[in-house]
């Protein structure tokens, strides 16, 4: 009974014995949101540091405009030793705050990293739009006219 207490202590703690060696239990991978770069008026890349704690993970972002909501996220990674990840987005919204975090998971659990903010640039101003009626009516343009003259009318002409 003693024995099977503390087979069921260690294994509740995720440590125990085969033959001699301690052997754990597989943890969550750890994760670590890293702040965005390139940002622009429609788009960011968003960076995450992974440690997979030897086990095959995947990770991805989440992101929102509304702080610990995110109604989008990226594209899975699949990851199987530490590593930094990144994902680009883009279609974003300009002069827009958005709030992303990194998350990783394995057969373990899941991890999620803190959240992180950036604001989108204000979008470029359009540029001016040139139609041909406009382009038309403020062109100069020149004539030349000429006539003709007998040759008799002109001063000093002989016939």
């Amino acid at each position: 009974m003693k024995k099977r207490l503390l087979i069921s202590s260690l294994l509740s703690i995720g440590i125990f014995s085969i033959f001699g060696q301690v052997v754990s239990a597989a943890s969550a991978p750890g994760i670590i949101t890293s702040p965005a770069s390139h940002i622009t008026y429609s788009s960011a890349i968003l960076y995450a540091g992974i440690n997979t704690n030897d086990q095959i993970s995947i990770a991805w972002f989440e992101y929102g405009t509304q702080p610990n909501s995110y109604d989008s996220k990226t594209p899975f990674k699949a990851v199987s030793e530490p590593s930094i990840i990144n994902s680009a987005i883009d279609s974003l919204s300009p002069n827009i705050f958005y709030y992303f975090r990194a998350v990783a998971k394995n057969i373990a659990g899941t991890s999620y990293g803190k959240e992180m903010s950036f604001k989108t640039a204000i979008a470029p101003p359009a540029p001016p739009v040139v139609s041909s009626s406009s382009a038309n009516s403020s062109s100069t343009t020149s004539s030349i006219s000429s006539s003709y003259l007998p040759a008799t009318t002109l001063p000093g002409s002989y016939y």
